[in-house]
């Protein structure tokens, strides 16, 4: 199959998101640097009123095309206006696609929901194009609070729509073999290796900053036990700061960190900023002292792997991960990476002082880490694997 076009479709706010919009900033900037047309494609609204990153319905952002389906970025209040608006985007959905999609079309689905994937699918039958799913969790995941109808779909006919599985992990892999003959194609975590060129960064970090940057969650990645270790750090190196970029699940989350924070009496020493746009995460990645991701062993992580690790690889600063999943795979402790074991505040605790108290040392593998994810994470390598697979 000749790829002539490459359509990502997607439900994450963009260009400005989280972890799952990072993966797609670097599956396009991968797929044009091998020549491939690339556009990507906002099934729905994004952005709550009281946090809005993104206006514009259509646009470029650093030569990445983009366009949202509904007229808005911005959610409506109301459950029935919201529902309203994801029908009118369904039905421009398929239109747009019968106009865009043919033989040479390559489509990415980067999303949970079931009505816009048969959309595609019907279109893709008819124009002759093939249809993807990438998948970096597993699909229980997903299901936490779907309706009994959502839960029917998505088991039995959301992943038997496409005609390839991208897939992060060998664990995935696995699972889907399991339950699916539709042919899968491992592709790791990716990261866009040029936003974190240590070469960006003005000089080494001085200040002592410990960063942590993601959704605030205990489940996922042990927002806690961070909290619970840095409060004895500090009573050693009192000169370290905790920053923590991202939102909270919920307001009662985020109450809960800041009643651990003046329980713990430190205060003054921990600092969280919210989330915040892509550049400034970058400037901040680059220029901490230590990057942290404290995340516990579950079912998420056996089968997941966590793109901003990535990030923190690519920066070559040090960085401390806990031993989940499929990192032990790509990383060895000491080596490219600090490893602490998961949900283990000691050994969390531990390896901070390890990094403090021998810095030369981590500042070298800090380096060996962004010799990783030019190996293992490479967008550009990645993407061409897609494109040779297709060809």
């Amino acid at each position: 199959m000749k790829v002539e076009k490459i359509i990502i479709f997607t439900d994450e706010s963009f260009p400005n998101g989280m972890a799952a919009t990072n993966r797609i900033i670097s599956y396009v900037k991968g797929f044009l640097y091998h020549d491939v047309n690339t556009e990507v494609i906002c099934l729905r609204s994004t952005e709550s009123k009281n946090n809005i990153k993104n206006r514009d319905t259509k646009g470029a952002y650093d030569g990445m095309k983009y366009n949202y389906l509904s007229n808005s970025t911005i959610k409506p209040n109301s459950f029935f206006l919201r529902r309203l608006r994801n029908f009118h985007s369904n039905l421009l959905l398929f239109f747009y696609s019968l106009k865009n999609i043919n033989n040479s079309t390559v489509s990415i689905y980067y999303s949970s929901h079931t009505i816009p994937a048969i959309i595609l699918w019907v279109v893709n039958k008819i124009k002759g194009g093939k249809l993807l799913k990438e998948e970096s969790e597993h699909p229980e995941v997903y299901l936490n609070g779907k309706g009994l109808v959502s839960k029917f779909l998505f088991k039995n006919i959301q992943y038997k729509l496409f005609n390839v599985h991208l897939l992060m992990t060998k664990n995935l892999i696995s699972y889907f073999k399991s339950i699916s003959k539709i042919p899968a194609l491992h592709v790791p975590m990716t990261v866009d290796l040029k936003r974190f060129d240590p070469k960006l960064r003005k000089h080494h970090p001085t200040i002592n900053k410990i960063l942590y940057t993601g959704q605030l969650d205990d489940n996922k990645d042990g927002v806690d036990i961070l909290l619970n270790a840095f409060s004895i750090i500090v009573k050693k190196h009192s000169s370290y700061q905790l920053y923590l970029y991202g939102p909270a699940k919920s307001e009662e989350s985020m109450q809960k960190y800041h009643d651990m924070v003046e329980e713990f009496g430190i205060t003054k020493h921990v600092h969280f900023e919210g989330l915040v746009t892509r550049e400034v995460i970058t400037e901040k990645v680059l220029n901490a002292r230590i990057l942290v991701l404290p995340r516990p062993d579950s079912l998420q992580a056996q089968n997941g792997f966590p793109t901003k690790l990535g990030e923190y690889l690519a920066s070559g600063n040090p960085t401390l991960v806990t031993s989940v999943g499929e990192i032990p795979d790509y990383l060895i402790d000491g080596e490219n990476t600090f490893m602490a074991k998961p949900g283990d505040i000691q050994s969390l605790e531990n390896k901070l002082l390890e990094i403090i108290e021998n810095y030369d040392v981590a500042k070298l593998v800090g380096k060996n880490g962004r010799k990783a994810a030019e190996t293992y994470f490479n967008n550009i390598n990645q993407t061409k694997s897609i494109i040779n697979f297709f060809k």
